[in-house]
């Protein structure tokens, strides 16, 4: 398990930067150091989708043989839009893989194997409290039905018409919209998931907390329900949204469930990461 992490965190060291203070995030303060200053940190670190994922992909030989990844299918007749694979794959060890080559090798879970270009490899993050950020519908998308594992509990702020929160596995998921159109329309799609009118932006803390605890889904600590340590949050409250609306409910999102992943559809905020070298 420890040398599971520490590959994960070869694989994004060096996207990573102290957190800047005008992005959302939680403060921790640390022990005093030897001349009683005290060490502020960071809890999440951001992440600029596309760099995220090229740097799993180069250093994807390198995970451990158990470590999952999802993957793309190939386009097939007629250039048909390549669609991510239901299939769950690993990569068997390649101590005489060169990092020069465009392929990798992948391995099934009934043990045949595939050479598979990198750039259509998704490696699972592994690693908690990481945010990602897309500026389009079609990345946001896709990285949310990779990064939620089956043991997950996902929720979605802006769920629309749950085109998104539909197809994630995981143990338990909820979406969010504050559109009745949108929720009644989003049920009709997907009867069998929960949906919840709501406007976080408007919600008072105790309001945010009572969305997980009405449903078991544990905020501090593990005990009885869902767990807090497993949850995954999704947020689309239009990709043009103004950044302040999007800090607003992340920093809401952030303070209140403390998810382990944070995946977020904004294009301003995607612009905010990029202008800050992320």
């Amino acid at each position: 398990l420890i040398h599971y992490f520490y590959i994960y965190s070869r694989c994004i060291s060096s996207l990573s930067m102290e957190m800047e203070t005008t992005l959302p995030n939680i403060t921790i303060n640390n022990d005093a150091s030897a001349d009683g200053t005290v060490i502020t940190t960071t809890m999440y670190k951001y992440y600029c989708h596309d760099v995220l994922t090229h740097n799993l992909q180069l250093l994807s030989h390198q995970l451990p043989p158990d470590a999952p990844c999802r993957f793309l299918n190939s386009k097939g007749k007629g250039g048909k839009k390549r669609q991510l694979a239901d299939a769950t794959v690993t990569i068997p060890s390649q101590p005489n893989h060169d990092p020069k080559c465009d392929r990798i090798t992948i391995q099934y879970p009934g043990g045949a194997t595939y050479n598979l270009r990198k750039s259509f490899l998704y490696p699972i993050l592994q690693q908690d409290k990481q945010i990602i950020v897309s500026p389009e519908t079609d990345f946001y998308r896709r990285l949310c039905w990779v990064h939620t594992r089956p043991d997950d509990n996902f929720i979605e702020i802006g769920c629309d018409f749950g085109f998104t929160v539909g197809p994630v596995v995981c143990q338990y998921k909820l979406g969010i919209d504050k559109s009745k159109v949108s929720i009644d329309i989003a049920k009709n799609n997907y009867p069998n998931i929960e949906f919840l009118q709501v406007n976080v932006l408007e919600n008072t803390r105790e309001e945010m907390m009572n969305i997980l605890n009405d449903r078991g889904v544990v905020v501090v600590g593990g005990g009885q329900g869902r767990g807090r340590a497993s949850l995954v949050v999704a947020i689309d409250i239009n990709g043009n949204r103004e950044l302040e609306a999007v800090e607003s409910c992340l920093t809401k999102v952030l303070e209140c469930w403390m998810p382990r992943l944070v995946i977020v559809k904004s294009r301003s905020l995607y612009s905010k990461l990029i202008d800050l070298g992320m």
